[in-house]
């Protein structure tokens, strides 16, 4: 029987084992391996392969990775370890839900940025302080207990680089440096956060507190405040030099390779690479950009063959989205051009309540009438779904997004409900961008509204946006299709934003740009009894009046 790859038991269970491990053959029967494979790879010899990976600064990195069984079991006390330490708030490297983007978020805002390295980080921890990690408090493990677990984890009399247990380990060998850096910088007035060997230390105020960095008189200077550098050698750390900053909100404020003047950016040289790029891409094909790519930038320490062009551009371009956010409207240009070269059906972008509105237009779509010419707005819904205002439908229309796509889709009509005035519609074509819905609520008197779409369009024409505030209630009264005489009563919102011909089916959005409803007229909807009037109007709408998607 294969053994298995990973522990099946709760984060709960897990944590309340380990705890009462008392011998090294509990510590297998925990791992789910045999004693005797468990000894054979902890005493083994070789049981690494080793290769080097240079560095800007010329000392190469040496990296240290198991083999497979020894890796399947580092991997199962990783998966333990995750369980026994938690998560601390101030760390963001190897820790669940945690990134460099989380990392820079904790620091938006600040005037003032300390960036420090801890000097060769996973080699300072040496098997000597990992067996007094597993021996000391909280965990208090009998000695042959911590022994076989710091004998899991260490080569070479240290945490190699390269292994599955050496992220977490490390985190729990930092806990201590960084409930004190924490509170030191807290009484400072500042925030800590930890990734991985990677410190930042920042502040809103106006001056770092001396505590912290202070800028020498003589030299002219920064350096980090006595009281940090005490705690990092206390803790058998050291502070590399070499990497160690201040930035004051004058310059640009970076954390771990993410800008934070003003909100979370990336750097305009990773901008300007992605660009050109696609432009080489463009003009010259994508093997002769390939070709291009591997003369400026060697891929000297890669084992096997180089990855695709694509692949590469594709991974730059997700960075942006990643740290951006994915409703971007960089991020959204570069990866259509990225489509528009490859014909990849991406994951649809969802609108959010901060989406720039060059990218909120492009969930916008022209309905037109071939045989009449009338003309009405459709709206992308999350789930690629196209909608719009039943009074709209007819049996030739083409759905277009004028300015981003050159085609006309054919338009078939797949669900249709009169009495809401509501529809959707299928088309030969993926939607980038769309829309989610506001989740069930009431709309009141004087909530502010913004209706998108093609009012009176003419060629060439952008999406239009009109903005304003719901100022009355009214019920339409509609004879009920499926029960004869019967007569049925829909809600309607009057708003003072113009709503006019064309701007039928699009969509009324909230403040989170979330669609709350449906774009329709006072007058000229087939059926209606009753006064017609020409107020600006819409029907509210939510998950429930669509039917569940196929």
């Amino acid at each position: 029987m294969a053994p298995s790859l990973k522990l099946e038991k709760s984060e709960e269970e897990l944590r309340s084992e380990f705890l009462a491990l008392t011998s090294p053959k509990d510590v297998a029967i925990l791992l789910d391996v045999p004693y005797k494979t468990l000894a054979f790879y902890i005493h083994k010899k070789q049981n690494y392969q080793k290769f080097e990976l240079k560095r800007a600064t010329g000392k190469p990195r040496v990296i240290s990775v198991p083999v497979s069984p020894l890796k399947i079991i580092q991997r199962k006390l990783a998966q333990i370890l995750y369980a026994v330490y938690g998560s601390r708030s101030v760390v963001h490297g190897f820790a669940r839900g945690r990134s460099i983007r989380s990392n820079a978020v904790r620091h938006i805002g600040a005037q003032w940025v300390l960036n420090f390295d801890l000097k060769d980080f996973f080699p300072t921890i040496h098997f000597g302080r990992v067996l007094g990690l597993f021996l000391g408090k909280p965990y208090e493990l009998p000695e042959p207990v911590a022994k076989t677990l710091a004998r899991i984890c260490c080569f070479e009399g240290m945490l190699p680089i390269g292994a599955p247990t050496s992220p977490v380990v490390a985190n729990m060998i930092c806990a201590k440096m960084d409930s004190e850096i924490k509170a030191l910088a807290w009484s400072a007035g500042c925030i800590y956060t930890r990734y991985a060997d990677d410190i930042s230390i920042s502040t809103k105020a106006q001056a770092l507190d001396a505590r912290i960095a202070l800028k020498d008189q003589a030299t002219k200077q920064w350096v980090i405040g006595r009281e940090v550098q005490e705690i990092v050698a206390k803790n058998s750390f050291e502070i590399n030099p070499s990497k160690t900053r201040v930035r004051g909100r004058q310059s640009t404020l970076e954390i771990t390779g993410v800008r934070i003047n003003s909100g979370l950016n990336v750097s305009r040289k990773l901008y300007q690479q992605v660009r050109a790029m696609l432009h080489a891409w463009e003009k010259y094909g994508e093997e002769n950009a390939q070709l291009e790519h591997q003369t400026k930038f060697p891929l000297k320490q890669r084992k096997g063959p180089a990855p695709r062009f694509r692949e590469i551009v594709r991974g730059k371009i997700e960075f942006v989205g990643f740290i951006k956010g994915r409703d971007d409207r960089i991020y959204v240009r570069l990866l259509q051009r990225f489509q528009n070269l490859t014909q990849a059906k991406a994951k649809a972008i969802i609108i959010g309540p901060t989406t720039h509105e060059s990218v909120v237009r492009q969930g916008i779509w022209l309905l037109v009438d071939k045989l009449t010419g009338a003309q009405g707005t459709a709206f992308a819904l999350e789930g690629n779904r196209l909608i719009t205002a039943a009074h709209n439908t007819d049996d030739i229309m083409f759905a277009s997004r004028p300015g981003y796509d050159t085609n006309d889709y054919f338009a078939e009509v797949i669900y249709r409900d009169d009495e809401h005035d509501i529809a959707e519609l299928k088309i030969p074509a993926f939607s980038p961008v769309q829309f989610s819905l506001a989740p069930p609520s009431d709309i009141s008197l004087q909530t502010s509204i913004c209706v998108v779409g093609f009012p009176n369009y003419h060629l060439n024409d952008s999406v239009a946006f009109r903005f304003g505030k719901v100022v009355q209630e009214r019920w339409y009264t509609s004879f009920s299709k499926d029960t004869p005489g019967a007569i049925t009563s829909v809600k309607h919102y009057i708003a003072d934003a113009d709503i006019v011909k064309g701007n039928s089916g699009g969509p009324v959005l909230d403040y989170n740009n979330r669609v709350i409803g449906i774009a329709v007229r006072g007058m000229d909807i087939p059926g209606k009894l009753g006064e017609n009037d020409q107020l600006s109007s819409f029907v509210p709408v939510d998950a429930t009046l669509f039917p569940p998607q196929s």
